[in-house]
Formats: C-alpha cells, structure tokens, sequence
C-alpha cells in the first residue's frame, strides 16, 4: 500500500470526498512540505481502492458551476484497512522517510493504546539503529575517509532527533489521552 492510498483513505475516513477535494485538502494542511503526491496518483489510488473495496460511491454532487463529482466512503474493509496500515506504518522499521507524517497524521485511525505501541516499536527501532550506528562509527574510526566519517555522523544525529521528537510524541499522546475512556 502506498502512501498516497493512505492519504485517500485517511481524508475519505473524515468525510465523504471526491478525488479534487482529496487534492485541495493535501495541499490546504500542507502535506506537500513532506510528502509528494501527484493528482493523477490520487486519481489511481481511488480506481485501485474502489476495485479492492476499500472504498465506494457515496454520491454525486451537483453544482450549477461545478461538474458532477462522485464522492466516495470508506467500507468496513476499509476502515479496517486503514487501521491496519496506519499501525504498520507508525510502527515501521524503515530507516528514516519523510512520509511519516502522513500516518501520524491519522493516528485516530487507531485506538490510543494501538497508536502508542505502534509508535514504541518506531522508538525501539530506532534507538538500537542510532546505537548500531554509534557503534559502527566507532569500530572503524581511522579506517574511514573524512567525509564518510561526516556522513556517519550526520546519520547518527538524524536517528537521536527523531529519537527525541518521538519520545516527546509519546509523551504528549500519553497525556493528552490519560484518563480517556477506552
């Protein structure tokens, strides 16, 4: 699943849309700043989700300016699609990529205690890749040219920010949602 067809899904899950809406609402909330995503890959996406049934026709909109626009709606399937590839996505053992925001973006997708441990597996995962890194940067010092040596440590450093800002994530869903009925 790609994350264009998590980003269709995610923005039907909150209302009903057409595939234009689906494009002004990515570039409305900015999502164009970390992920790119062309209008004919929406308009694939929702031909692949329809034909999975991960999405159906919800209704046409009419509009004495604007052409007749078919709207579509999650189904069951794809809610259930959609939870699972937000958990699977946040808790991902992908180095580093840029589209991580998008599933963090619909985390409600999941219920809380599923978002943070999905998040938690991230956390682990990258903790012991930024320690392996550390570790490999060590064992060969001497050996390794300048800039490989700057490269390594450039990596290093990406992995304990995202570590950091991860934690804060964590933390911030933990309290936002402390005592919250599950």
């Amino acid at each position: 699943m790609s994350m264009v067809e998590l980003l269709v899904l995610g923005l039907i899950s909150e209302e009903p849309r057409h595939g234009y809406d689906i494009i002004r609402e990515f570039r409305a909330r900015g999502y164009a700043q970390w992920s790119h995503i062309s209008e004919i890959s929406v308009y694939k996406a929702i031909e692949r989700l329809h034909a999975k049934g991960f999405i159906e026709p919800a209704a046409s909109r009419m509009g004495s300016k604007t052409p007749d626009r078919r709207t579509f709606e999650l189904t069951d399937l794809g809610k259930e699609r959609l939870s699972d590839l937000v958990f699977s996505l946040l808790g991902s053992e992908v180095p580093l990529y840029h589209d991580y925001f998008l599933p963090l973006e619909f985390h409600k997708a999941l219920p809380v205690e599923e978002t943070i441990t999905a998040l938690e597996k991230r956390l682990f995962f990258l903790e012991a890749r930024s320690e392996s890194i550390a570790d490999f940067a060590d064992n060969i010092e001497g050996v390794l040219d300048m800039l490989q040596s700057l490269m390594a440590e450039h990596l290093e450093e990406i992995y304990r920010r995202e570590v950091v800002w991860l934690r804060r994530v964590i933390d911030e869903l933990k309290k936002q949602f402390k005592g919250v009925d599950r």
